[in-house]
């Protein structure tokens, strides 16, 4: 494999590479925004209806 096919596949593994880093940053976002409105949701149950056995309030698990 000559220098250029070199650089051409590290080109495209790069690309590849930085794909899957902005698809891993936006799924940590989407499971950072559930986690949040699971808690804000406990929190509002916790003030309605009294404490909520740990149990239940990981039942999601």
């Amino acid at each position: 494999m000559g220098l250029v096919e070199q650089e051409e596949v590290m080109r495209i593994v790069t690309s590849w590479m930085e794909q899957g880093l902005e698809q891993g940053l936006q799924q940590g976002k989407q499971e950072g925004k559930r986690e949040e409105a699971l808690l804000l949701i406990l929190r509002q149950l916790n003030r309605r209806v009294g404490a909520i056995d740990s149990k239940v309030a990981r039942a999601d698990s």
